[in-house]
């Protein structure tokens, strides 16, 4: 670790604490060898596999059941995100459509109300006006005969 001057060699400090390391690296490279043998095996099965699939009548009918199955399951996620829009919609709505009807009743009950002060004082003038002495109605003017071609 020291130099022959005496002072600390960097160099050997730095290769010994790396070489605590050597384990872990090595260990690392096994895995990997390891990991690759296991990829390859996995490339040739699937190989084989597509190879069997593509002429066996079964497997192709399978996935094509497969994706029948996928298909109705993205249309069945489509239809109910809609509906839940939908019911979100109606919900926001209900609100808004119970204060219109709140309002509409407001305006129905003042104009009743209006209606029945207008009545009363209707029936107040009628009741106030005088019957008892008769007053002349005008006559219509009498009609001119030749006014109208006809004649």
């Amino acid at each position: 670790m020291y130099s022959s001057n005496g002072e600390l060699d960097k160099g050997t400090l730095f290769d010994k604490g790396i070489a605590e390391y050597d384990i872990f690296v090595e260990k690392i490279e096994k895995a990997r060898h390891i990991q690759d043998g296991i990829l390859q095996k996995i490339h040739e099965a699937s190989s084989k596999f597509a190879s069997i699939s593509s002429a066996n009548r079964v497997i192709s009918e399978r996935e094509a059941a497969f994706n029948s199955l996928n298909s109705a399951h993205s249309l069945f996620m489509e239809i109910k995100q809609g509906l839940l829009a939908g019911i979100n919609f109606y919900n926001d709505f209900e609100p808004i459509l119970l204060k219109l009807e709140r309002n509409c009743s407001d305006f129905v009950c003042a104009r009743n109300v209006d209606k029945k002060d207008n009545i009363e004082r209707l029936q107040q003038s009628i009741a106030s006006m005088n019957i008892s002495s008769p007053t002349r109605i005008p006559s219509a003017p009498p009609i001119q005969p030749g006014i109208f071609k006809n004649e």
